[in-house]
């Protein structure tokens, strides 16, 4: 499913991981919305798929947004959990504490998600219960003004891929 930096990742290993991110993720109370601060990475991916087993709303946010970007992004979009690199969580508290507002989040990196090697873990597939639920907060920047945030529901993302994959061959 995934190959990155030399290390290759089953999907069955991809939905174990994803499963751990959702533990996580859940462990004080159900997150509603999820924002992603992080390189690309297969641990990217995890805190993608372990929102979805979540249940909540995600909010990728590039990671070479400046901070005043990102400030405004998290004074919007209020997120439960901010999940970044261990080298850019200064930069996400900073970012916290300058939104105009009493955002209240938890900031995670992996080194609060321990991806342990077991194999109990059990690889379930994650089901969409509603295609109208919001899949996606994307800020746009747009040539006017502060972004804004775009709403894209999980039959949004469907019909694009199909689409794409109809397409190209």
């Amino acid at each position: 499913a995934i190959v990155y930096q030399g290390q290759q990742y089953s999907y069955e290993k991809v939905l174990q991981n994803s499963a751990i991110f959702a533990n996580r993720f859940c462990k004080n109370t159900t997150p509603q919305k999820v924002l992603i601060f992080s390189e690309n990475s297969a641990n990217w991916i995890f805190a993608f798929y372990g929102s979805m087993v979540c249940k909540a709303t995600m909010i990728p946010v590039d990671v070479q947004s400046s901070l005043k970007e990102l400030s405004y992004i998290i004074t919007d979009s209020y997120p439960d959990i901010i999940f970044t690199t261990s080298d850019k969580k200064e930069f996400v508290k900073t970012a916290v504490q300058n939104s105009s507002s009493s955002v209240n989040c938890e900031i995670l990196t992996i080194e609060d998600i321990p991806l342990e090697n077991d194999t109990n873990i059990v690889a379930n597939d994650i089901f969409i219960d509603d295609s109208e639920r919001t899949l996606f907060i994307i800020y746009t920047s747009g040539t006017t003004g502060s972004p804004k945030g775009v709403e894209l529901c999980y039959r949004n993302i469907m019909f694009n891929i199909n689409a794409v994959s109809k397409e190209i061959p």
